[in-house]
């Protein structure tokens, strides 16, 4: 006898359970979000099933690779770091809902609505960090300061001094050590980094690669 007609009845069921989760998520989950913020007055550029607005994000991304920014440098260069949310901001407000595929993304740059989101009631979770930044913002001058004592001047790759500075501040803050102790997390973050970087502008399909 054919195995067939015995698995069949579960084949089915199996086959409904996962469509009725996809649609759940990709479908159901998506607008009741979309709903909630509209009603708080928080639009965005829309949802897209599977993909959400990654498309986007890969059109503007390429966009903005392919496009240099020529000999004449200016310090208005958010477009050039977040194309998207530079085009969005401007058509929706700085408070912003996107997706990456089918996971909301919330964008807030109104301060009083960042500082509840870092402080607690007491503001205990930003004052405790204070005098970490202080010493590191201090070893960083000092360095400096240390450098112009023979010439009176100091040729400083700011760039990376800066990285240093910020790299030293999360360490101290975030895992209780300094960069140098923190160097292979930090080679880490920076990997992760740029991973993050190729994810947000594509979507994985299971089974599509």
């Amino acid at each position: 006898m054919h195995p067939w007609p015995s698995i069949l009845p579960t084949c089915i069921v199996l086959l409904i359970f996962i469509l009725v989760r996809f649609i759940y998520t990709t479908l159901w989950i998506p607008y009741k979000i979309l709903r909630h913020f509209k009603r708080q007055g928080i639009k965005g550029p829309g949802y897209r099933p599977i993909y959400g607005n990654s498309l986007e994000f890969e059109q503007e991304f390429n966009w903005t690779y392919n496009n240099p920014m020529g000999e004449e440098s200016s310090h208005d260069i958010v477009h050039r770091l977040d194309p998207c949310y530079h085009k969005w901001s401007s058509m929706y407000g700085k408070t912003m809902l996107f997706w990456h595929g089918s996971t909301p993304r919330l964008a807030i740059a109104a301060p009083e609505m960042l500082k509840d989101v870092f402080l607690n009631k007491s503001g205990l979770a930003i004052k405790s960090w204070i005098p970490e930044v202080v010493n590191s913002v201090e070893k960083v001058l000092q360095k400096w300061e240390d450098g112009t004592r023979e010439t009176n001047e100091i040729e400083v790759d700011v760039l990376e001094e800066f990285r240093f500075l910020s790299a030293e501040i999360l360490s101290k803050t975030g895992f209780g050590s300094n960069f140098e102790e923190g160097k292979h997390i930090h080679e880490l973050i920076d990997q992760q980094a740029e991973l993050t970087m190729q994810a947000l502008r594509s979507v994985y399909i299971p089974g599509s690669r």
